[in-house]
């Protein structure tokens, strides 16, 4: 009896892997595309990377989809997982403004890879380093600052890509949810609503952050505006000043020698009468 039952989950197992790794790869081909087109179109050879090592993954996944065939799935998991890590990490290296969005893919493709497409025994650890691995990714985003290339266009339509993934998955854990064991249950129901209460603090904290940040910056620039203002106009009066002092300098000494003609023309007039 146990034989048929390892071989219906086995099969579960691999039909699950089948399906993450087929919409990896359809996600990893529109990623590369998106990656190589604003690269060429920005004039940014740095974007080809990621576009690059997402090409590769293609061929990988298709790698790995014949390993699924030969029942290897848990390896086949393993090398899918690393290679998104690896994808995502690059992505997030080259392009600012992807910390959140890659963490937050992160955590939700390792979870339905150990909890969907591995035995039981991976639930846990690949819990655990898919949970690390969410945070790192955020952490890392932000120690990497703002000394990357700023594409608007891949942070608008990156979480498009995310959505092509998190659906279908998400499609897939629902269909097989009942047929999971107890232990992927609990910790997967755990791990979901934490997620889903961290992202949704994240996301407001973020929020939060960004108009802050708004308000200093409009203060800031009100504040330099202003005090540039003063010093300009100090500037300028005090230019005035000194034009004006000259000036009066000038028409002073215009005066004294309009005095001293006038002085030299009464006492020529006042020789020659004498004479």
């Amino acid at each position: 009896m146990n034989i048929p039952s390892q071989s219906t989950n086995q099969m579960r197992l691999s039909q699950n892997g089948s399906a993450i790794v087929t919409i990896l790869l359809i996600t990893s081909a529109l990623s590369a595309l998106m990656f190589a087109y604003f690269g060429f179109t920005n004039n940014l050879p740095l974007l080809y990377l990621p576009a690059v090592s997402l090409t590769l993954t293609v061929y990988i996944d298709l790698v790995v989809l014949s390993l699924i065939r030969q029942e290897r799935t848990n390896l086949a998991m393993l090398i899918i997982a690393t290679v998104f890590i690896i994808n995502v990490s690059l992505a997030m290296v080259a392009v600012q403004g992807l910390g959140l969005i890659v963490a937050i893919s992160t955590l939700f493709v390792l979870l339905a890879i150990v909890g969907l497409a591995m035995t039981p025994k991976y639930t846990l650890p690949g819990v655990v380093i898919a949970l690390l691995l969410g945070i790192l990714m955020f952490g890392l985003d932000s120690v990497l600052g703002t000394n990357r290339i700023s594409v608007p266009q891949i942070a608008q339509y990156s979480p498009y890509i995310v959505l092509a993934i998190v659906l279908p998955i998400f499609v897939v854990f629902i269909r097989q949810f009942n047929s999971l064991s107890l232990q992927t249950k609990i910790t997967l129901g755990i791990l979901l609503t934490g997620g889903m209460i961290v992202a949704t603090i994240t996301f407001f904290g973020l929020e939060r952050a960004g108009e802050i940040i708004n308000n200093i910056s409009g203060k800031y620039e009100t504040s330099v505006a202003d005090q540039t203002e003063t010093e300009i106009l100090s500037r300028v009066q005090a230019e005035a000043n000194s034009a004006n002092l000259i000036f009066s300098n000038t028409q002073e000494g215009l005066l004294n020698l309009a005095e001293y003609r006038s002085n030299f023309e009464d006492k020529k007039v006042f020789f020659i009468q004498n004479n």
